[in-house]
């Protein structure tokens, strides 16, 4: 595997991360969760 491939798996994994967090701190009546 090459380090760009190495580097994008990492920044994809962060993104997912900061995305699964932000998605727990919605509340469940969020517009934009339901529009999910």
């Amino acid at each position: 595997m090459s380090s760009t491939q190495q580097h994008a798996k990492e920044t994809l994994a962060a993104a997912i991360a900061e995305a699964h967090i932000a998605h727990r701190e919605t509340p469940d009546d969020d517009p934009m969760k339901k529009a999910d």
